[in-house]
């Protein structure tokens, strides 16, 4: 990209200081992303790192683009929510598309192992027993 700008003749200090801006925006944003969508229970180190790369984040959106230093909705609750919420949940990726998507065959598999009971409050009970025995995704330590 920095050599298609110079190319365009805005030249290589324009070139560097858009490559330089976006780069250190990107990165964070990469490892904040990828550890925000995992749909599992993070570990210890990895909430870690999610949050150093959430505040790394808004760090270098405010420095890279100062005429957008009011985050939108989005920037603000990655750089906010998102690290108080790991701490407290061990996990985003769990209650987002991604993860239901991830559950929904150990949903189905702790159905089956129910589908012959009749009464349905017992069922979805032993279903959600069952499936919480398979996740242990909100045991506490």
């Amino acid at each position: 990209m920095a050599k298609k700008i110079a190319d365009l003749g805005y030249g290589t200090n324009v070139a560097d200081s858009f490559r330089q801006r976006h780069t250190a925006v990107i990165g964070p944003l990469g490892k904040a992303c990828s550890l925000a969508r995992a749909a599992r229970r993070l570990k210890d180190t990895e909430i870690d790192e999610l949050v150093a790369a959430c505040e790394e984040l808004g760090k270098a959106w405010r420095t890279s683009y100062p005429d957008a230093a009011v985050l939108s909705p989005k920037m603000l609750s990655l750089v906010t929510d998102v690290p108080r919420l790991v701490k407290i949940w061990k996990s985003i990726g769990l209650f987002g598309e991604d993860g239901m998507e991830a559950l929904h065959p150990k949903w189905r598999d702790a159905m089956l192992m129910v589908r012959s009971m009749r009464n349905p409050e017992a069922k979805l009970k032993a279903g959600l027993d069952k499936l919480h025995m398979q996740m242990r995704v909100f045991g506490r330590k």
